[in-house]
C-alpha cells in the first residue's frame, strides 16, 4: 500500500480506495510556522519547475503571493490556521514539533 498525491488517496493492488469509505488516516499538515514556511516553498519551486509559473494550480498561485508578499504571507497564514484551530476539535499530533524545524 502507498499514500498517492499529497496523501489524499490510498492505492492498493493498483485500485483506488476511497479514503472516506474505507480507511481513515491522522494528516497533520499544518505542524509549525516553520514546517508552513519550508512546505509552500518546496511545492511551490516545485510545481513551477514542473508545470510553468502560469499554469493557475493553487499551489503555484500561493507561492506567487510568497513572492509578492514576502514573510506577511506567512504570518497571515499562520494566524488564520491558529484562529481555525480555535474553531475546531483537533486529534493530538503525537509527532513533536521541533523535529519539523
Amino acid at each position: 500500500m502507498y499514500f498517492g498525491d499529497g496523501h489524499h488517496l490510498i492505492t492498493k493492488k493498483r485500485k483506488k480506495i476511497a479514503v472516506s469509505k474505507i480507511a481513515y488516516y491522522a494528516h497533520f499538515p499544518n505542524r509549525s510556522y516553520e514546517q508552513i514556511k519550508k512546505k509552500i516553498n518546496i511545492i511551490g519551486k516545485a510545481f513551477v519547475d514542473y508545470f510553468g509559473i502560469d499554469c493557475g494550480r493553487p499551489q503555484i498561485e500561493e507561492y506567487k503571493k510568497v513572492q509578492k508578499q514576502g514573510e506577511q504571507f506567512f504570518i497571515n497564514k499562520w494566524n488564520a490556521i491558529e484562529e481555525r484551530r480555535k474553531r475546531i476539535t483537533l486529534v493530538h499530533d503525537p509527532l513533536n514539533p521541533k523535529l519539523f524545524e
